[in-house]
This record gives structure tokens, sequence and C-alpha cells, in this order.
């Protein structure tokens, strides 16, 4: 049984993410989400939709989730876990202040840098908008969640 702490600030998370318009979310259970998110405008990424999971630990949110892109985007390597100052591969860095919404947002943003890391891979400009452009007829089979419809109702965070 999952500590009511972890029950608690997970279902709240998931409230606020709702409220989102530029990103959709799966929940496969509380310790796993799929998230699917908008390329950030004015970027090689703007055109595509970008397919997460968001592994929860039973300590979260003492402890930093796992993040996994599930889909080709240029910058990070699929189904590969990513190393970042907010996910698992740090617990040094990790806070709990730290929302779920904070971290699918400095993700977008981390995707702008041109940074080698665990589960990182660095794609010429040409390769990443192509890979954008594909990343819109993207389905996940574990989550159902299929990007074609998206296309037309994820808005784009900067518009």
């Amino acid at each position: 049984m999952d500590d009511p702490l972890f029950t608690r600030r997970v279902s709240q998370e998931l409230k606020l993410l709702a409220e989102l318009k530029w990103l959709q979310f799966e929940v496969i259970n509380l310790h796993e989400l799929h998230v699917s998110f908008r390329g950030l405008k004015d970027s090689d990424y703007q055109d595509g939709i970008y397919h997460i999971q968001i592994v929860l630990p039973k300590e979260y949110p003492l402890k930093a989730p796992d993040i996994i892109f599930m889909n080709e985007s240029g910058r990070f390597i699929p189904f590969k876990r990513i190393c970042l100052n907010f996910s698992s591969f740090h617990p040094e860095a990790w806070t709990p202040s730290v929302t779920l919404s904070n971290l699918i947002s400095a993700l977008r943003l981390f995707m702008l840098v041109d940074a080698p890391g665990v589960g990182c891979e660095i794609k010429p400009s040409e390769i990443r908008k192509s890979l954008a452009k594909r990343s819109t007829i993207f389905y996940c089979s574990k989550c159902k969640m299929n990007h074609f419809p998206l296309k037309k109702t994820l808005v784009d965070l900067h518009k």
C-alpha cells in the first residue's frame, strides 16, 4: 500500500497537470505516468509532440523520479533513462519542492541545450526537425496515447 503522503501529493499534481493545455497524460498507475507534450515554439522541436514515461519511486516526493523518452527527438535516446539534475541520477540535487509540472517544463527547456549525458544524444538540426514532424504519428502501445489527434488539441505554451 502506498504512503498517504505519496498518494496525496501525486493526486494533487495530476490535478494541476490536467489544467495545462500543452500536454496530455495517461496514468498507468500512481507510480507510472506517460506524458505527451508540445515542442517549444521557435525551436527545432516546435512541430513535434514528445512522449515520456515518468516513474515515481515509492518515496516520492522525497526521492526523484526516472524520466524516459519514448519517441525519437534527436536530443534523447528513446527507452533509456535520462540523467538530469531533477532525475533519479542526481539524488543530491533533488528537492521535494519540484513538481511534475516543473519537471516537464524544465525538460522541455533542457531539450534546447546541446549537453552530453546519459540518455542524451545530439543530432543535427535538420534531423531534429524531421523527427519533430514524424513524432506527430507516434502511438504508445502501453498507454494507448496517439499523437495524431493531439496535433490539433495541444496548445503551444508560448502562443
